[in-house]
């Protein structure tokens, strides 16, 4: 997952310097809807979770075009349900690290999505 990647900008301008022109990338991975509360970002069981070091979808899909890819398009995106975060083990430690009331999880859950992007490098620089 490239959201685990210090450097996002720097995994998208590899793989578009790596490409063939006319090349394609297809990427899954976990992106935002809104800004996570401090204590969600700064938690290292939120960063293994691969939730910490998610972007905004709007900044990840301006990385991936900034590395110079078109056709930037979300092929499929799904919203993480509470339920499904809190019956595994990772989500639920999390879950209960944060000690935060239902009503600010549900936010954060709904917030959190898996998406698949699709793009290619031009054929013509």
């Amino acid at each position: 997952m490239i959201n685990l990647a210090p450097d996002k900008q720097a995994v998208f301008n590899d793989a578009f310097r790596i490409l063939k022109p006319g090349g394609r990338i297809m990427v899954s991975d976990i992106v935002l809807e809104r800004e996570l509360p401090q204590v969600v970002q700064e938690s290292i069981g939120a960063l293994v979770g691969c939730i910490a070091g998610a972007l905004l979808k709007d900044a990840y899909l301006e990385a991936i075009r900034d590395a110079g890819f078109e056709g930037v398009d979300v092929m499929e995106e799904k919203v993480f349900p509470i339920d499904l975060m809190a019956s595994d083990p990772t989500g639920r430690a999390i879950v209960d690290a944060m000690d935060l009331p239902q009503d600010e999880l549900e936010k954060i859950a709904q917030s959190v999505h898996s998406v698949s992007v699709y793009a290619y490098k031009p054929t013509q620089g």
